[in-house]
């Protein structure tokens, strides 16, 4: 698909040709609208309460390393450059649950092996649908 700007478009006003008639258009522009709204009042509300909405993982696996006692998500807990390295969240922060589950890895050992094992996988797959 090429992406054309917008002065080579081709635009034909067919007013005879409506897909939906003006009420349901004015109906869903108004819903749009509200929604659009009530959507900016929680991304302040959440800015405010010191959220970050909209933020993006910083690591590959963050979120999707859980802890093997708590099933709290594993995070990066301590350590600089190569010394990053994932721990239980709920025993770094404590709050009301304090984990028992003490020992950390790190990110780069997590990600190497992590990644073989995904490479390995799809070597695998893509030797066995070569066989077929």
């Amino acid at each position: 698909m090429i992406k054309r700007p917008a002065s080579e478009w081709v635009r034909n006003d067919m007013p005879d040709l409506p897909i939906v008639d003006d009420a349901i258009w004015r109906r869903v522009q108004a819903r749009h609208a509200a929604a659009t709204k009530a959507g900016a009042n929680v991304r302040e509300g959440m800015k405010r309460a010191g959220h970050r909405p909209g933020r993006n993982p910083a690591y590959l696996f963050s979120s999707l390393l859980k802890c093997g006692v708590c099933g709290a998500n594993l995070t990066i807990i301590g350590g600089t450059g190569k010394f990053k390295s994932y721990g239980c969240a709920s025993r770094k922060e404590g709050g009301t649950h304090v984990c028992s589950n003490g020992p950390t890895v790190r990110l780069s050992i997590v990600e190497a092996r992590s990644l073989e094992r995904r490479k390995i996988d799809l070597v695998d797959r893509g030797t066995a649908q070569a066989r077929r």
